[in-house]
């Protein structure tokens, strides 16, 4: 064991002094506090070169105290990573909720989530993702916790929301670029929507690129500046759901006759899915799809160009087994390093108890040129 790593965090000192004010902004604490503690332990292998990845070991703390017209929430981890032989201690989301009236405010480390679709995403982009981290049991642990406001406005037809974000320390954006959108969202009998428009720094492979080939110094996050919505709407045993969004001056990388360059050019992203309950099944349909408007020659895009994906679960056991089987296929640009991707991705949960899970899995690359995986996780909560 080498060192010990600490995420430093500036919103840390802003929710202890939040929570001063919440001791003056509330006259009584109701409750006692929740603590709740778990242990995961989890290994990776791979298939192709027979060899270990990891084998991690990680602490997670979750403490929520609910006071008269609000609520702290902690979740730190503390984390063995095998590979660097650290331990590395981080907050993984971190809160404060004040209640009002016909409004809530959270503010501090949070995850905020847009959209309908599951796995597939076209809106939900206030929160960064880890890459290169394989397997992920669930696709929301790709997510990292931003340090955000989010204010929320309930009418009797819908909500508001407002958000303003910070890049995330843990991404290592290298930037000061800061995020703000803003959503309507309506429930209704069968059917809900939700309407955004936003500003988030995103990640760009491009801009990568460019940097190796020029020996210059971009950000590798540009602005993402979008409208969009997404809905879904119950039709007894299908539900319905899509996403769109248009994006303008995305930044690409075109390459020319002068040599590489980068351009912009707007986008239109729309995905479809429908999920379909057979008796004791899921079955999962979804289909995304990116469009260039007016695209320029010899231009090169980081994000897929399609991706499609078919999942078909069911539970056993009253529920304490589910088994998933994924197939997702990613159509990418023509780029070294980067090809067409077909990827199955088996998936076992067995809640042994109401403290103990263990799961399981395979991500197994049939054409493409990611490594396949196989990964076990075991989970224990006190």
């Amino acid at each position: 064991m080498k060192t010990l790593r600490t995420v430093k965090s500036n919103n840390l000192i802003l929710i202890a002094a939040l929570t001063a004010v919440i001791l003056l902004y509330t006259s009584s604490i109701v409750g006692a506090a929740y603590i709740s503690q778990k242990i995961t332990g989890y290994s990776a292998f791979d298939l192709e070169k027979s060899a270990d990845l990891y084998s991690d070991l990680e602490y997670e703390l979750t403490f929520e105290h609910r006071f008269n017209k609000g609520q702290l929430y902690f979740k730190p981890k503390l984390k063995f990573d095998s590979a660097k032989e650290e331990l590395e201690l981080d907050l993984y989301e971190g809160y404060l909720d004040l209640f009002f009236q016909d409004a809530d405010l959270r503010l501090g480390r949070q995850i905020i989530t847009w959209g309908k679709a599951d796995g597939l995403t076209v809106i939900n982009l206030i929160n960064d993702q880890h890459r290169g981290i394989h397997p992920i049991v669930d696709p929301d642990d790709s997510f990292i916790a931003s340090d955000a406001l989010k204010l929320d406005y309930y009418t009797a037809g819908g909500t508001w929301e407002a958000i303003f974000s910070l890049p995330p320390e843990a991404s290592n954006l290298n930037s000061d670029r800061s995020g703000y959108g803003f959503r309507y969202s309506a429930l209704g009998m069968g059917f809900d929507y939700e309407i955004t428009a936003g500003s988030f720094p995103q990640y760009n492979l491009m801009l990568d690129s460019y940097n190796r080939i020029t020996g210059n110094s971009e950000f590798v996050y540009r602005d993402q500046n979008f409208i969009g919505g997404s809905f879904s709407n119950d039709l007894g045993s299908f539900v319905l759901k899509g996403e769109s969004a248009y994006f303008f001056d995305r930044d690409y990388l075109q390459q020319t006759d002068q040599g590489a360059q980068i351009v912009e050019n707007d986008e239109l992203e729309v995905l479809l899915g429908i999920d379909f309950y057979p008796g004791d099944y899921l079955i999962s349909l979804q289909a995304k799809e990116g469009f260039l408007i007016d695209e320029p020659d010899n231009l090169r895009r980081d994000k897929s160009i399609g991706e499609y994906s078919l999942m078909i679960q069911r539970s056993f056991w009253r529920d304490n087994l589910s088994v998933e089987n994924w197939l997702i296929y990613r159509e990418m640009p023509t780029l070294p390093g980067m090809e067409n991707t077909l990827l199955w991705r088996p998936r076992l949960t067995y809640d042994f108890s109401d403290r103990l899970t263990f799961a399981a899995g395979v991500d197994h690359v049939i054409e493409g040129s990611k490594r396949s995986e196989i990964f076990y996780q075991l989970e224990y909560i006190f």
